[in-house]
């Protein structure tokens, strides 16, 4: 198998499968989604996701007229490929596991077999001779996230159709090439690939997520069919973006905690910060497991207008929210049906408003879940309220910064990015932005068992956050599951 030289999606989103319900296929109609009678070949990266019905089934690339079905579905252990009205299964293979990013490439050569290559390497053949002459004649084509009664749902990455001449199918050898250049590199074509003589031509869809903003309801499609697909159900792009694969955080020693279901921490005072830009930074653990009730997780508020905060709802929904110039954005890592990748183990979240580029963002692992334009400053100044948990859950928060500047920003989000596998080390100037406020759940001398506070490690003394009902060493549970 070829060595990934570069994770699945490190720069790229994903859609989400059934957000609160909803359909959130995409979908779009164009003549040059027709495949004919024509070889052609799919490429998916998706996770499938176990849901409560019975399906067996999900479906990731579909079309459904007349007789010229196809469709391109995962199931445990194996892929399927619809060729007219007549499945056909890959052997069953340990590669393919539900709940996890999966990279399939599915070649299909109507005279012969059907190639099936899960994470870069080969499962297995199967013939679909019978289909030679079954005219595939769909306009209208769906990807991604398929929801329903008979069905999974599915998060996706990547969704790509190529409508290839019979006389020209890739040979075995062109086959494996195309999947290893794939597979090392998925956010580069494969050079095999692209030499291909009629390589634009049958390249019909390419959906990948990446030229997508915020607030959009369509996906840009890069190959030569419909030029954009619609997201289902009504839904615009920040309600169903998900992360795809992203940094590991380093664990913590094991003199880090978390609060237990009895205490709290928190304070009002000046930090000294200014109106301007302002970056949050909040490193949690296995939140989903810890948290029942409904409250901030952690937050730095300092008006009802300007503030930064991870807030859980009556045990269903988790969801990072920031406010600026009278403006709330969300991201949520768990809704209704849905849980984040986010949750489990050690996980960094960032928070951001910069003026000068008037860029707003929040970031999961170095992942992008929302970004959009700035409606004015983000005000730090005077008296803020920094908050670690509630004394009705465990909150599983670890640490909580802020940097703030009046000036501009740089390179904000390599910066963060850059942060995610060691977040332990705290620099006083991330991004042009000064350290103001630094609360870790760590025991050592700064703050030791004895301590009635978290210390403000970027000035102690200043906003120190008064911890209830006892002292460090008695509210404490120590938190160190997660990733090695």
């Amino acid at each position: 198998m070829s060595r990934r030289t570069k994770p699945v999606g490190r720069d790229r989103l994903a859609i989400l499968g059934a957000p609160v319900g909803a359909v959130a296929a995409l979908s779009a109609t164009h003549v040059n989604h027709r495949i004919g009678t024509n070889d052609y070949m799919y490429e998916v990266i998706v996770r499938i996701n176990r849901t409560t019905n019975t399906a067996t089934l999900c479906p990731c690339m579909w079309a459904y007229e007349d007789t010229g079905d196809h469709t391109l579905s995962v199931a445990e252990g194996y892929v399927r490929a619809q060729v007219g009205a007549v499945g056909y299964n890959s052997a069953v293979s340990p590669l393919v596991q539900l709940g996890t990013w999966l990279h399939i490439i599915v070649f299909l050569d109507r005279s012969s077999n059907a190639y099936y290559y899960a994470n870069g390497e080969y499962i297995s053949a199967t013939d679909i001779s019978a289909q030679v002459g079954v005219d595939i004649n769909s306009d209208t084509l769906g990807i991604s996230g398929r929801y329903g009664a008979a069905y999974m749902m599915s998060d996706s990455q990547l969704d790509r159709l190529f409508v290839i001449d019979p006389a020209n199918f890739p040979t075995e050898a062109e086959r494996n090439a195309i999947v290893a250049e794939r597979w090392a590199n998925p956010d580069a074509e494969s050079p095999t690939l692209a030499a291909r003589t009629n390589y634009a031509t049958e390249r019909r869809v390419d959906v990948d997520f990446s030229d997508t903003e915020y607030n959009d309801t369509t996906v840009v499609n890069n190959g030569t069919g419909a030029a954009t697909f619609t997201i289902g159900g009504g839904l615009a792009w920040s309600a169903v973006r998900s992360v795809a694969e992203r940094a590991t955080p380093m664990k913590p020693a094991e003199n880090w905690y978390y609060f237990d279901p009895t205490h709290e921490a928190t304070a009002t005072d000046d930090l000294g910060g200014v109106a301007g830009s302002a970056i949050c930074e909040i490193i949690y653990a296995d939140i989903d497991k810890l948290m029942p009730a409904t409250d901030y997780l952690a937050r730095i508020f300092q008006g009802a207008g300007d503030y930064f905060a991870l807030i859980a709802t009556a045990g269903t929904t988790i969801y990072a929210q920031q406010a600026h110039g009278g403006t709330t954005i969300n991201t949520y890592l768990k809704n209704a049906g849905y849980r984040s990748v986010s949750l489990d183990g050690v996980h960094v979240l960032h928070m951001y408003v910069s003026t000068a580029d008037g860029v707003q963002r929040i970031m999961v692992d170095g992942q992008s879940h929302f970004w959009g334009a700035t409606v004015g400053s983000l005000d730090m100044s005077g008296n803020v309220t920094p908050k670690f948990g509630d004394s009705s859950m465990h909150d599983g928060i670890l640490a909580m910064r802020l940097w703030n500047t009046a000036g501009a920003m740089t390179n904000v989000v390599a910066s963060l990015q850059a942060r995610v596998p060691n977040p332990w080390e705290v620099p006083t100037t991330l991004a042009g932005a000064t350290l103001i406020g630094n609360w870790e759940m760590k025991m050592d001398a700064v703050q030791p068992a004895s301590s009635t506070v978290l210390v403000n490690r970027a000035n102690p003394g200043t906003c120190d956050l008064t911890i209830s009902a006892g002292t460090f060493s008695s509210t404490t549970r120590l938190a160190v599951r997660g990733q090695s």
